[in-house]
């Protein structure tokens, strides 16, 4: 096991990663949405996005 010191990645990498996921995922949301980012909304057309291909229709 990995001493913390030891670890490849040092605490900086890993929020510049992790925020590099977001704004990834903010810009497909901006690509996907683009009159607007309300949540419910997002949610709700996402939620039955899920629905239709859970249920095959």
């Amino acid at each position: 096991m990995l001493r913390p010191y030891e670890h490849p990645w040092s605490v900086a990498e890993i929020i510049m990663d992790t925020l590099e996921k977001l704004y990834a995922s903010c810009r497909a949301l901006n690509r996907r949405f683009p009159d607007g980012n309300d949540p419910f909304h997002i949610m709700t057309c996402l939620l039955e996005e899920r629905r239709r291909l859970q249920i095959g229709g």
